[in-house]
């Protein structure tokens, strides 16, 4: 989260009018565990008339973190095998401590790094078949 104490107060203050009429039909925030305390606090500082309804949800386990990978990446057309190996989908699990987007981000640094890794790959085999005698194949 980026916002300020300050900042977060007049997002929250922001849904009511200076007369208490409420302006907006409400406000919808998406924060990490650690900033519940901080949001029901600041929460005291609306109107009386205010409803506050808090979700949480629980971070992924590891099970669920690859099975939310590879409903991600169905729904993007990628319709072979999953491009992440068990201990990649272990690293960003641990790495995301299970929270949906931080698994997106470890998980679009991880497929950076593996088409980086495909691209010299390829990059390399076309130097070998370059290098090769005319007619023969590179080993």
């Amino acid at each position: 989260h980026r916002l300020s104490r300050s900042e977060m107060k007049q997002v929250l203050a922001s849904a009511w009018s200076p007369t208490r009429q409420r302006k907006l039909g409400g406000i919808l925030l998406f924060c990490e565990p650690c900033l519940r305390a901080s949001l029901a606090d600041l929460s005291r500082y609306l109107p009386a008339a205010s409803v506050v309804n808090r979700l949480y949800v629980p971070a992924l386990n590891r099970r669920r973190t690859e099975a939310y990978l590879n409903y991600r990446i169905r729904t993007a057309g990628h319709l072979s095998a999953p491009p992440f190996t068990e201990r990649q989908l272990d690293q960003i699990h641990t790495a995301s401590r299970g929270l949906p987007g931080w698994i997106n981000g470890e998980a679009y640094m991880t497929l950076r790094r593996i088409l980086a890794a495909e691209r010299q790959a390829r990059h390399n085999e076309d130097i070998g078949m370059e290098m090769a005698p005319h007619g023969a194949q590179a080993a």
